[in-house]
């Protein structure tokens, strides 16, 4: 039996193209072979003869450095999409197989991959946005702040930038590895210029057992010292890794300091 129904548009239709490899890099014994690095993307359905460009969000799984699952957070990343945003999620060696600058310059050939690829997947290269949660979101931090930097360059389309003009840090640890690893052979990360820093989102637990609020305490007033806008929430109850980090109203919060930041 036929039957008409009117139905209204109110979301995008989202493509996940899963496996996208963005670079080469030394693995196990590097006389012996390379590792493919790969990238997941959520892409929302664009027209690409109106030439359409949406923002970028680049996502970095944490693990401690140790463990990483690229698809862990698809699910949450496709608030993103569905906001209008191209959403990656990336891959980058462990401490196992790569010291901090190695892990770094992982997550700058992703963006220069990205930008790249620009055309290709509908991103506006002006509105690139990285972000992470714990060793994701430190990696995200140093991203930020060593722009131009090409000691951290390595690999592919090293003709396009890795400048990004936004981080998101869930719960990461920039100063307690700076002071805890900087004797170490995995710290090989030069002094850092904060000033370089775009604006900074900023969002840790109080109830954090692994990395203290402090931490982030003593970021942000460090980012406040050399200039650099934040907007820090302190979650009170949330633990790390704590639910209360991928509500709707924590992404609220973050779509706010993006509308602010004129990255939507």
């Amino acid at each position: 039996m036929r039957k008409e129904v009117k139905i209204e548009v109110t979301e995008t239709p989202i493509t996940l193209i899963s496996g996208i490899t963005f670079a080469q890099t030394p693995y196990w014994f590097p006389m012996y072979g390379y590792k493919d690095l790969k990238m997941d993307l959520l892409v929302p359905f664009r027209r690409p003869q109106q030439g359409e460009q949406r923002p970028l969000i680049i996502w970095i799984c944490g693990g401690a450095f140790q463990t990483m699952e690229r698809s862990a957070h698809i699910p949450w990343l496709i608030n993103f999409a569905k906001h209008g945003f191209v959403a990656a999620s990336i891959e980058y060696r462990l401490s196992n197989s790569s010291t901090m600058s190695g892990r770094l310059g992982d997550v700058k050939a992703a963006i220069r991959y990205l930008r790249a690829h620009a055309e290709m997947y509908g991103i506006d290269p002006e509105r690139i946005i990285i972000g992470g949660e714990s060793a994701g979101g430190m990696l995200a931090s140093l991203a930020g702040a060593t722009c131009g930097e090409m000691k951290y360059e390595v690999g592919a389309y090293l003709e396009e930038s890795s400048q990004v003009s936004a981080v998101i840090d869930f719960y990461g640890p920039y100063t307690v590895m700076k002071k805890t690893k900087q004797d170490s052979a995995d710290w090989d990360i030069d002094e850092i210029d904060l000033t370089k820093m775009p604006p900074v989102f900023l969002a840790h637990g109080t109830k954090d057992e692994i990395l203290e609020l402090s931490y982030s305490e003593e970021y942000d007033r460090l980012l406040e010292q050399n200039g650099v806008e934040t907007t820090f929430y302190v979650v009170e109850g949330a633990g790390h890794m704590g639910m209360e980090f991928y509500q709707k109203e924590m992404f609220d919060k973050i779509m706010m300091f993006l509308q602010k930041s004129r990255m939507c």
